[in-house]
């Protein structure tokens, strides 16, 4: 374990640490969360319950912040090993969060 180990490691854990605060922001909000910057938040009509919507929100990223934090030990002993979790979390990891989000979406949409 060497700085550079170290400093990769923290890379890791400053995402984990954010994505551990959205999702502590989203279990306490009231309205719906939203998800893509470009669209608005759904309407609570829209939703069968929002306090569901949100708590299965915030486990999404909740799941984020553990998978970004436990890469981060692991970069403190391998940093090939790290770098590779770093490509697939920021490269597969979006495309599984896109398709969770809409998941959720889709279950607590009101019709259709």
């Amino acid at each position: 374990m060497d700085a550079g180990s170290i400093i990769f490691a923290a890379m890791f854990w400053v995402f984990a640490v954010l994505f551990a605060v959205i999702s502590l922001w989203i279990r306490r909000r009231v309205k719906p969360i939203h998800f893509y910057t470009f669209k608005d938040p759904p309407k609570p009509e829209e939703l069968s319950s929002v306090a569901d919507y949100n708590r299965e929100n915030a486990k999404m990223w909740a799941v984020c912040a553990v998978l970004w934090g436990a890469s981060g030990i692991v970069s403190l002993f391998s940093l090939a090993v790290g770098g590779a979790l770093m490509g697939l979390l920021s490269t597969v990891g979006v495309v599984v969060l896109v398709i969770a989000y809409n998941r959720i979406y889709r279950k607590y949409k009101v019709g259709d």
